[in-house]
């Protein structure tokens, strides 16, 4: 199960006082002005204290507003609203100073924080730690407020942390807590507060690695902290909370029952501390219920469950529903109430943990970090219950997790976060597809296939999109989105690890520049987003399509796009048709296991062949990435990069496209009526969206091959590849609504620096040219020295045809970072979204290994290829693994060949390009050459797209 990071729930921050007058007597009318707002704003508040707490106006102490406001939770609003006139009021007073001013800084960065802490919205944190870096830097050793600036930037810095999982916050928040605390005495006010803090901090990072010393430092620091605040200080609740949470922590690792009959006693304190109305007792109340539960579970004592379910059903209850905090107190009581339905095992039970996981999941403030864990939860539960479940509830759930995908893969993040969390939801995904399809809910079984497919290229594509309807109506709103995207673009897909660098010389203390200016961009284009899906028709503005938008696509009526699922529970194919129909296609033959076989043969069998990687002679010889492509040789002397050999006697290898054709594609084709073939028509068309292991084998391979008059599928069919149907559907309405006339760029590389040679790679060029000279076709070949990366860049937007002779890599963390080796360098995929024009339309990449995704992460389709349709391109040869230098110019001429007779007879339709036929019948001649059984020749070659 997937824990949600902790929040500080509870802090204190440094809080600079409120301009003294004879501080702004010097200043200009204006900032007078200000300052005196300023100053109203933090009274107004101050009136809201007294309204709304009459307990505590003794301990009122009217220093500054964000420390001093405990309103109960029927005045958050209020606070909100006021606070909302303080940042305003904030930043007009730092706009207006002629110089930078430290003190005006850490005060909006403290009004932003407590913003932070009501609503949950990143944009007010990354607001807040941007003024308190600047306060911080602009602060001499020595200053009084030094030790202030430190701490509330770790506190900051700490609660980043929680919202988006950056370890590097983690620790700088750490080294900002200890410097704070090294400046001030055991006299301070702060002092307990902020070893309180650092104690947190502590703990989190035991919570992450496990290291038994963070968790006793922590419990140390805590237990300073209750020895120095007073009896009667306001905080001391919190501080004895905190040290409850933290021996309970200790207990869970230890089972030490004294820390747990300790915890109990602190937590139990400071409720009992706790003053009517003060905002934290929700807090208190959350810990004392999880301690009273853990010793429920230790000894059994139903009064120990019914007190906990009490406390924690208080703390929802205190807690507002627009609360950021909401959803994990709601989580805390779901556990609790899942532990008294496994000892009574009713459906009031059941009922009861359910909804409260559920209306978790419905919170619209916070992380979708803190939403996770419930709809894990919920699913759990039902799951595990089936005498209580329902299949509607079972897909509600799913439909809660999977709708949380977007933000948990948010486009703030740098690439490798967004790659590791997809790899996470693969088995949620296929688990919800599974459950969609037993309900016979097949439409959301394909729009739930969609929504775990290829999310980083979504992204991608996204920021791609047209937005002619959006320009039209409103202008000034579509500027905005596209220079946000214009900008996202050149960062979305970047890994921002090598530009993390110290703060202001402090060592362990990090920052980095371009990832939070890449977040605010982030931020900046949701807020976009937000305000166009207010105006009416533009709800569903860049979201997901349905399948209700995707099924009655154009794209169907050319074949079928056929969705293969695996699951532990079954496996199915799902082919979309034409006017929106779905053919559910069950595999009884195929399970999840053997799925993975056919996998593993499948890699296993290429390794055994000398799959290597080069250490020498690769692309990332000149990038220094320590990545290199796979080639495929049985010489170790390998005379091609693109050198491909298999041994044709080899069982296994022979079996695999048997099993694929027993298993998965010939009960498709006989399900499609795709059995036979009307030797009047061309064969019909398949594109296949396969998931999981899968994606790793040569659908288009399967057959029969020891039986002589056996079936093959590439004598059924036509078989064309796609991420997935939206990526489809995209490409195809970029070339339905405009197809531009031939003309290509040829670039050929046969002697990159620092790689093997590819000689073959001029005679293919001078042959495409040739082909493209007879049927007058404008081309420009930049071979050799020409091809430089600048030299490609310059003239690439002006050709819809690409085709690449080259050494290729692909990046195994950053997608953007494959690239192709030229004369000078590589010329990446971040390159080509940069440069490649609306209207490409097709390219071929006679490269190695330019199909084959990660093994690890296949939903993603990390590869070459899909990322040339995602920076724009219609169409895509590709190859799953290295090919023969010599086999590249034979299928590449009849490619051509074929591709400009489809287009000169006419029977290419709006909407097609004819490279998959143009392919298949290049193949065919590759093929006949050196026969079928030679898959290791012929198979490598795929078309992805339209």
């Amino acid at each position: 199960m997937k824990l949600p990071r902790l929040r500080r729930l509870s802090s204190a921050r440094a809080q600079d006082s409120l301009p003294r007058s004879s501080e702004a007597q010097t200043r200009p009318s204006l900032l007078l002005r200000i300052d005196l707002k300023l100053t109203l704003a933090a009274w107004a508040v101050i009136e809201f204290f007294w309204r709304f707490n009459p307990k505590r106006r003794s301990n009122f102490r009217g220093t500054d507003i964000s420390d001093q406001f405990t309103g109960g939770s029927e005045s958050l609003w209020g606070l909100g609203m006021i606070l909302d006139d303080a940042i305003i009021m904030a930043q007009e007073a730092i706009d207006a100073s002629p110089e930078p001013n430290a003190e005006r800084l850490s005060r909006l960065g403290n009004y932003l924080n407590r913003r932070y802490d009501l609503r949950g919205e990143l944009d007010d944190l990354e607001r807040a730690i941007a003024a308190e870096e600047r306060a911080l830097a602009l602060t001499p050793d020595g200053h009084p407020q030094k030790a202030a600036f430190l701490n509330n930037l770790g506190c900051s810095m700490f609660d980043r942390y929680s919202f988006l999982g950056d370890v590097d916050d983690l620790k700088s928040a750490i080294r900002l807590q200890e410097l704070a605390l090294d400046l001030v005495s055991d006299e301070s006010d702060y002092k307990p507060r902020w070893l309180d803090n650092l104690g947190f901090s502590r703990q989190v990072r035991f919570n992450l690695y496990n290291n038994l010393d963070d968790l006793e430092v922590a419990i140390a620091l805590r237990h300073r902290a209750v020895e120095l605040i007073a009896d009667d200080h306001p905080t001391r609740p919190s501080v004895l909370s905190h040290l409850g949470e933290s021996l309970l922590a200790r207990y869970n690792d230890l089972e030490n029952i004294q820390d747990l009959e300790n915890a109990i006693i602190v937590q139990r304190r400071a409720v009992d501390l706790t003053r009517d109305g003060n905002p934290d007792t929700p807090i208190w109340l959350a810990y004392l219920g999880k301690a009273l539960q853990a010793r429920f579970e230790r000894f059994g004592d139903v009064n120990d469950l019914e007190d906990a379910l009490q406390a924690l059903r208080s703390s929802v209850d205190l807690t507002p529903n627009d609360h950021a905090d909401k959803a994990i107190r709601r989580d805390f009581l779901g556990r609790c109430l899942v532990v008294r339905y496994r000892m009574d095992k009713t459906e009031t039970s059941f009922n009861e943990a359910l909804s409260c996981f559920m209306e978790a999941t419905e919170q619209p403030l916070g992380s979708s970090e803190w939403r996770f864990p419930p709809a894990e939860s919920a699913l759990r539960l039902l799951v595990q219950n089936p005498q209580f479940s329902t299949p509607e509830a079972l897909l509600l759930a799913h439909s809660r997790l999977l709708g949380m995908l977007p933000e948990l893969v948010w486009l703030g993040y740098g690439i490798e976060r967004r790659l590791a969390e997809t790899q996470y939801f693969r088995k949620l995904v296929t688990s919800a597809v599974s459950a969609a399809i037993s309900a016979d809910a097949l439409q959301l079984a394909v729009e739930w296939l969609e929504a775990g497919r290829s999310l980083v290229w979504s992204q991608l594509l996204s920021l791609r999109s047209p937005i002619d309807e959006l320009q039209e109506q409103y202008p000034e709103l579509a500027k905005s989105l596209r220079d946000t995207q214009q900008q996202l673009q050149k960062s979305v897909n970047t890994s921002f690890v090598p530009e993390s660098r110290a703060f202001e010389g402090i060592e362990g203390v990090t920052v980095n520049p371009r990832a939070d200016r890449h977040r605010r961009l982030a931020v900046d284009y949701d807020t976009i987003l937000k305000t166009i899906r207010g105006h009416a028709g533009f709800e569903d503005f860049l979201r997901p399509r349905r399948f209700s938008g995707l099924g009655l696509s154009p794209v169907l009526a050319h074949g079928p796009v056929v969705f293969l699922s695996v699951d532990d529970d079954r496996c199915d194919a799902l082919a979309a048709l034409p006017g929106g129909g779905i053919t559910l296609i069950p595999l009884p033959k195929l399970s999840s296991e053997r799925a993975h076989q056919l996998q593993s043969l499948w890699l296993r069998r290429l390794k055994g062949l000398s799959v290597r990687m080069q250490g020498v002679g690769t692309l990332d010889a000149l990038t220094g990435s320590g990545y290199g492509p796979l080639q495929l040789s049985v010489q170790s002397d390998t005379r091609s990069p693109r050198h491909s050999s298999l041994v044709e006697d080899d069982d296994s290898l022979d079996q695999l496209p048997e099993y694929m054709w027993k298993w998965i594609v010939g009960p498709v084709l006989a399900a499609l009526g795709f059995l036979t073939v009307d030797t009047g028509s061309k064969l019909p068309h398949i594109t296949w969206c396969p998931t999981g292991p899968l994606t790793q084998l040569p659908l288009h391979a399967a057959g029969l091959y020891n039986v002589p008059d056996g079936p093959r599928a590439f004598n059924l069919i036509v078989s064309s590849y796609t991420p997935s149907l939206a990526a489809l559907q995209r490409s195809y309405e970029g070339i339905a609504r405009h197809t531009p006339a031939p003309q290509m760029l040829v670039v050929t590389q046969p002697a990159a620096l620092g790689h093997t040679r590819l000689p073959n790679t001029i005679v293919e060029g001078m042959r495409v040219k040739d082909i493209l000279q007879d049927a007058h076709i404008s081309s420009k070949l930049l071979n050799h020295d020409q091809a430089t990366v600048s030299a490609v860049r310059d003239v690439l937007d002006q050709y819809p045809w690409l085709h690449l002779a080259c050494h290729g890599s692909q990046h195994p963390r950053d997608a953007t970072r494959s690239a192709f080796a030229l004369y000078d360098g590589p010329l990446s995929l971040s390159d080509l979204m940069r440069t490649v024009a609306d209207d490409a339309e097709l390219a071929f990449l006679s490269a190695c290994q330019t199909a084959a995704g990660d093994a690890s992460n296949p939903e993603e389709s990390v590869h070459l290829a899909a990322g040339m349709l995602a920076v724009g391109f219609k169409g895509v040869v590709a190859t799953m693994w290295s090919i023969m230098d010599q086999d590249a110019p034979v299928v590449v001429e009849a490619y051509y060949k074929k591709l400009i007779e489809l287009r000169n007879t006419g029977v290419i339709e709006q909407g097609e390009t004819g490279a998959a036929y143009a392919l298949h019948e290049a193949v065919a001649q590759l093929r006949a050459k050196v026969g079928e059984r030679n898959f290791g020749r012929w198979v490598p070659f795929v078309h992805f797209g339209v």
